[in-house]
């Protein structure tokens, strides 16, 4: 997922993000190629291309039968999953490149930080790096730096100090703390900013690991983390025991009335806009006013409320419970919260519950802990190191030429589209027209340079950015709408590998480091790079027109703009989709939520679909490119490097997890169900009735 306009801790469901990757249209340093005390046959993807090639292939294997063994048969017997992920695939792949490439570039900012100009981003880079890199000081302060704020909650009296307090550790942790204020542009008024709520996140991923009868284990763990943490943190573990339950207890209620994934994606019924008074009545057993005198915020007016009965049980939880449950629960919170920036000891403890949840075997290394620590709080100030390092002007003019030809064949399906009302096909064309594509880098970079980043104070560092990021938000109340582009540190900013359509912002984002193989290779053949880089972007596109973009119109306002007539069409159309992701099991007796995953399912055949026709397109132009290539017509490697694409091993922990809240299929889905719905497909490998690929036309789905 990316971010949109929303603050990214409101904002989670709203982008119809993808996890995608990219090929070297730069070139990594040879001399860091492979990251130290790193497992080599990671890095080298097991002797393999990091693109398309058919030595990935099994050829023994029926196409016909199986494509996705004959697509990457080789590849998935030989490939292994490193001990510090919990999936193997594309996107991790190429994570492992930029990996040593972003190394590199923290490697040489930390050295010329003592004498960079403070405030630049070799400064402010190499200086958190070196904090963050120091182990030895971290170990001997432990958690120090957090016991002045532990102290500061246990000296709270009352609902208005508690409410003080609250908004303070909003600043000071930039997420909601039980449940969080901010500013964002409104969701049906975009040109304006506004104030908004929202229930905070919680430590386990979903609903199911707090209230599954057969999930006792993963709760047990997540005790245990809970106890060993406040251990140490010094709570005498009988106390800390104590405590830890409570949390559970507690987080179980909220868990109850969170919203589920297929909810949280419903922004017409998830978003509200309620008067002040109405949202200072929902959570009484707080001083709202003051804790808006903290924040700087205006009392009165109105207040966009997402996760309303969850802010409603977080209400009632502090009228049931003592002060002193609720001053240890905050207390927890900040700690959970700032557990990254502390002693290493408390990952440690936290390692056991990662395991539990994904499978992943390992703990990533400090350098790797280190390297998301700055891109999380300095994703700008690192993007422009890497992106003057890696990524040139040509790949961006490549990838907007690649990009232009498949937004013409959607434009040109649309025209075309016979089942869609007059109206909504036209204000749909428009749509179109005004989204906005950017690739690579925002056109203007967040300026951290105010912020005081030391070389010897990690914790401190975080917080005054922390800070500053909270603050920067709530103080563009009242301006004009200026939304930060390429800022989300797990999706969006320069060095992630991913692409992403906002529909709040009607807008894709595709990052420099995406733009490697096995999604981009400059040396490639149309046929691989339309039915890769061009059906990505070709899958962003369409999220446009889905069940959460077409709730947004041009401008990104939530707003309804098809015909009751053109959803019923919309729906009927999508019942094969549903369909087809609720039979596929992936695991024994746990299936795909056709539903959670109809929307990137969906974008997957229409983006395979757009890359084949901007393929087809290109043939006609360039009729020299329909030669063969290893043996294979320009279709059929379209369709095979589709499959190859989307090749992934993952621990069965993580596809229980991934099965109940992710709205990506996993790789293994991905491979072959979008093609069994492409038409082309079925010419390209001569599949037939009675074939295990072959799905009946009418089962098939068609959209765009």
């Amino acid at each position: 997922m990316k971010p949109t306009r929303f603050s990214q801790y409101l904002a989670a469901a709203l982008c119809a993000a993808t996890g995608f990757a990219v090929a070297p249209v730069f070139g990594a340093d040879p001399a860091r190629s492979v990251a130290p005390n790193s497992p080599p046959n990671v890095y080298n993807n097991f002797g393999f291309p990091m693109g398309f090639d058919v030595s990935k292939m099994d050829k023994s294997a029926n196409p016909r039968q199986d494509f996705r063994r004959y697509t990457a048969g080789k590849w998935l017997d030989t490939a292994t999953i490193p001990g510090d992920v919990a999936n193997l695939d594309g996107i991790k792949l190429v994570k492992k490149q930029v990996e040593p490439q972003v190394a590199a570039v923290l490697v040489d900012a930390a050295a010329a930080a003592p004498t960079a100009r403070k405030g630049t981003p070799v400064q402010q880079v190499g200086d958190f790096y070196t904090a963050g890199m120091d182990i030895d000081r971290l170990k001997a302060l432990g958690v120090k730096p957090l016991q002045p704020v532990w102290e500061r909650i246990a000296k709270v009296d009352g609902s208005k100090a508690l409410a003080e307090e609250m908004a303070r550790l909003s600043l000071f942790t930039n997420q909601p703390v039980v449940f969080g204020f901010t500013v964002t542009l409104g969701i049906t008024d975009p040109t304006k900013y506004v104030v908004a709520v929202s229930d905070a996140d919680l430590a386990l991923p979903a609903a199911e690991d707090y209230l599954a009868p057969d999930l006792t284990k993963v709760r047990e763990a997540y005790v245990r983390m809970i106890t060993d943490s406040l251990v140490l943190a010094g709570v005498p573990p009988e106390q800390a025991k104590a405590r830890a339950a409570k949390v559970l207890e507690m987080e179980t209620r909220i868990a109850r009335k969170k919203l589920t994934p297929e909810q949280a994606r419903d922004f017409r019924a998830a978003y509200k806009t309620l008067p002040y008074a109405e949202v200072k009545a929902m959570l009484a057993n707080l001083d709202l006013d003051a804790y808006f005198k903290v924040l700087g915020l205006p009392t009165g007016g109105t207040v966009q409320v997402t996760e309303a009965a969850a802010l409603k049980e977080r209400n009632a939880l502090l009228a049931e419970y003592a002060l002193e449950d609720t001053k240890a629960y905050l207390q927890w919170e900040v700690l959970r919260r700032t557990s990254p920036y502390l002693t290493p000891a408390l990952a440690e403890v936290q390692a056991p519950l990662d395991r539990a949840l994904t499978g992943q075997a390992e703990a990533p290394k400090r350098e790797q802990v280190v390297a998301k620590a700055v891109t999380r709080n300095l994703g700008h100030d690192l993007g422009q190191l890497y992106v003057a390092r890696y990524f040139s002007a040509k790949s961006r003019a490549d990838a907007e030429a690649l990009l232009n030809n498949v937004r013409a064949e959607f434009r040109q399906r649309l025209e075309q589209n016979t089942w869609l009302t007059a109206p909504t096909r036209d204000y749909a064309l428009k749509k179109i027209d005004k989204m906005k594509i950017v690739v690579g880098y925002p056109d203007k970079w967040i300026d951290y340079s105010s912020v005081d980043v030391a070389p010897d104070d990690y914790f401190g560092d975080v917080v005054r950015l922390n800070d500053f990021a909270a603050r920067r938000s709530l103080a563009r109340l009242g301006q004009p709408p200026a939304p930060d582009a390429f800022s989300d540190p797990e999706n969006s900013v320069p060095t992630a590998v991913n692409a992403g359509y906002s529909p709040d912002m009607n807008g894709v984002e595709i990052p420099a480091a995406i733009l490697q193989p096995p999604f981009y290779d400059p040396k490639a053949d149309a046929g691989v790079n339309y039915c890769t880089l061009g059906a990505v972007i070709g899958h962003e596109l369409t999220h446009s027109l889905d069940w959460m973009g077409r709730t947004f119109d041009a401008n990104g306002a939530l707003r309804d703009w098809w015909t009751p007539a053109d959803v019923a069409a919309f729906d009927q159309r999508s019942k094969n989709l549903i369909r087809q992701a609720d039979a596929y099991e992936v695991l024994p007796g746990v299936h795909l939520n056709g539903k959670l995953s109809a929307g990137e399912n969906l974008a997957d055949i229409g983006g395979l679909m757009l890359g084949y026709r901007a393929l087809q397109t290109h043939l006609k132009a360039n009729p020299q490119d329909k030669r063969r290539i290893d043996g294979f017509t320009p279709q059929q490697r379209c369709f095979l490097a589709w499959s190859q694409m989307w090749a992934e091993k993952v621990q069965p922990e993580l596809l229980r997890v991934w099965a109940a809240t992710e709205p990506h299929p996993p790789g293994a889905y991905r491979m072959v169900a979008p093609a069994s719905n492409h038409p082309g497909f079925y010419d390209a490998f001569g599949i037939r009735a009675g074939d295990r690929m072959w799905v009946a036309p009418k089962d098939r789905v068609s959209m765009w």
